[in-house]
């Protein structure tokens, strides 16, 4: 059996790639994961969430974004693209790219084989969204 060495990415490598891509992929310390299409079903879902969120949060400090916004995680050191992500405040961008880089507050991401149980768990995580402190991954 032949083992085959796999291939580490550094960040700036990935942003390189990810610029030239024709479909989005996610960063996980140094690994480089295609993201699968969405379904009609996914993109409700995910829709419907941000919408929610969206006027909920009109009058607040939150800022709520859809998955077309890149987000990175330094302590995790992920560059990913959550269903919908909420922050506190303005804002924080990279210089160079369009990269949220905020620690978000609540960070949704919807796997429909799991429907029942992810539902469960936002539940639980709008709930605790409105703990002071708590950032929710």
């Amino acid at each position: 059996m032949q083992i085959t060495q796999q291939r580490y990415y550094t960040p700036e490598e990935y942003l390189e790639l990810e610029e030239a891509a024709d479909y989005k992929s996610e960063y996980i310390d140094g690994q480089i994961i295609s993201m699968a299409g969405g379904t009609a079903n996914h993109n409700l879902i995910g829709g419907n969430f941000y919408a929610v969120l969206n006027i909920a949060f009109r009058q607040q400090e939150y800022e709520v974004f859809n998955s077309d916004m890149r987000l990175w995680i330094h302590q995790k050191r992920i560059y990913t693209y959550p269903d919908v992500t909420v922050i506190v405040g303005e804002p924080e961008f990279s210089k160079t790219v369009q990269i949220l880089l905020q620690i978000p507050k609540l960070l949704l991401r919807f796997c429909l084989n799991l429907l029942k149980t992810t539902i469960a768990k936002i539940n639980f995580r709008l709930t605790e969204l409105f703990l002071p402190s708590k950032n929710i991954y």
